[in-house]
């Protein structure tokens, strides 16, 4: 240490312009000298520690250049490859060096080439570390790909934890089929409950009413399809709702509907659909009212064959005494023109 206590020692000459130097005052006083020696010396230690560790880290970084150098001159030189053993060898003592990406690149060409010449067997084992890398680093999308393609090969806690990671960031479908890898059937019912709930949150009643039939849940399912129904009711959509209306078996809502639809087909003048509407719902006076209005028109504009048939069709019918009269009168006026 004599080459620290000198530099020390000139430092301190050079800096209070002494003749003598710090060392030599130090040793009258062996209790001052000690704390800042070691510091000095703790330094320089350091020093000669990080410039071993330079080194060191230089000749492994050229060291592993060199070997995955010779790990690609390998692939190209064999150009086909007919070696995966070999390729799997090398990722897996990458791997252990925790050189993952490289280690991820050989287990792929390894996973290829098993596949190409027929040795499945290192294409399998390939592609099981590639997918175990994924699952470790928490990248379950990338891992559960992979492992869709070996299922059987896979343990349950793996598959479970790969459908309950789906489950919580809410890709139900996902979650769904992965609880069936496991064969997890409460998990599965969970699920579908969950995504039915979501759809009728999100007011698509219809889906949740498909998943609520699924399940068996008479409940939800009703109360989904009632949604869907007055949903559709309420957008103008009424044979839509008619049908959900029958389903559920809401013999006041097809009726509703039913005019709505009678009353819809008249504004635009499909008259003969509102009175098949009007009919359905057991509405017979809007019947007859609308018969009559159909046969007023023909009246009017000459149809005459046309508003007799009419005309007389609706004296078939209980009538007030002065519409009835009123129908008579045009009747008999059709024969004559």
């Amino acid at each position: 240490m004599k080459g620290t206590k000198n530099i020390y020692a000139n430092y301190v000459g050079k800096q209070d312009g002494s003749s003598h130097s710090y060392y030599d005052s130090q040793r009258e006083d062996d209790s001052k000298d000690t704390p800042v020696l070691a510091v000095f010396e703790r330094i320089e230690e350091e020093e000669q520690i990080k410039k071993g560790r330079k080194k060191k880290e230089k000749r492994k970084k050229r060291g592993s250049g060199l070997f995955f150098v010779f790990i690609i001159l390998f692939i190209v030189i064999f150009g086909a490859m007919q070696a995966p053993n070999l390729l799997y060898s090398f990722a897996q003592q990458l791997y252990s060096q925790e050189r993952y990406d490289e280690a991820m690149f050989l287990y792929d060409k390894a996973a290829i080439v098993g596949s190409k010449i027929g040795q499945e067997q290192y294409s399998n084992m390939s592609n099981r570390a590639i997918a175990d890398y994924y699952y470790d680093c928490g990248e379950y999308e990338e891992a559960a790909r992979r492992y869709e393609t070996m299922i059987d090969q896979v343990d349950l806690e793996r598959i479970n934890e790969i459908a309950s990671q789906y489950y919580s960031s809410e890709d139900y479908e996902n979650a769904i089929k992965w609880y069936q890898f496991s064969g997890n059937e409460e998990e599965i019912l969970n699920t579908q409950k969950k995504i039915a709930s979501e759809y009728y949150e999100n007011k698509e009643y219809g889906k949740a009413a498909k998943y609520y039939e699924e399940i068996g849940d008479k409940d939800g399912y009703n109360r989904a399809a009632e949604a869907m129904a007055f949903s559709c009711y309420s957008e103008g959509k009424y044979e839509e709702a008619i049908e959900w209306y029958k389903k559920i078996k809401n013999t006041s809502g097809v009726h509703m509907a039913q005019i709505k639809l009678a009353e819809q087909c008249y504004e635009v003048g499909d008259y003969e659909s509102a009175m098949e509407y009007y009919e359905s719902a057991g509405e017979v006076e809007k019947v007859l009212e609308v018969k009559k209005f159909v046969a007023d028109q023909y009246y009017e504009t000459g149809e005459y064959n046309e508003a007799e048939a009419l005309y007389e069709q609706l004296l078939e019918n209980e009538l007030p005494f002065i519409t009835r009269l009123e129908i008579i009168m045009k009747k008999e006026r059709c024969k004559i023109e």
